[in-house]
């Protein structure tokens, strides 16, 4: 049976709730990288995923729109031409700080804590650079 990703997120902790919430529902649902996002959280791309089997997705639809979480996902869009797709620009005060974090995290065993925002997203349509 096919698994469908509800939601995502660089804290696993935040899926919890939900996870225990469709539990109680009866729903099964995993959370898929919740390793990784905890090891590797200052990396923009490892994210933890919710997923449910894709036959019960009207259920968990229900759900999300009666605890406010659907559409709370709101997608980042170029505010010049509308686009989707964009890439981050990271400054070189951020590669720094990345450097430093990581090492010091090597050196002392411990986790890295939160993410360092990047410094701008640059638009691969019109090259605009803006805020997310």
């Amino acid at each position: 049976m096919k698994l469908i990703t509800i939601k995502s997120s660089h804290y696993p902790a935040d899926l919890q709730v939900l996870k225990s919430r469709l539990a109680s529902e009866g729903i099964e649902s995993i959370i898929d990288g919740e390793l990784n996002s905890q090891v590797l959280s200052h990396i923009p791309s490892m994210e933890a995923e919710l997923k449910v089997y894709e036959s019960d997705i009207e259920r968990v639809k229900a759900i999300l729109e009666e605890i406010g979480e659907l559409g709370s996902n709101s997608k980042i869009v170029c505010p010049k031409c509308g686009s989707e797709k964009y890439r981050i620009k990271y400054s070189f005060q951020y590669k720094w700080k990345l450097l430093l974090r990581a090492l010091l995290s090597a050196i002392t065993f411990t986790p890295t804590g939160r993410n360092i925002s990047p410094t701008k997203l640059i638009c691969e349509r019109c090259e605009t650079e803006f805020m997310g």
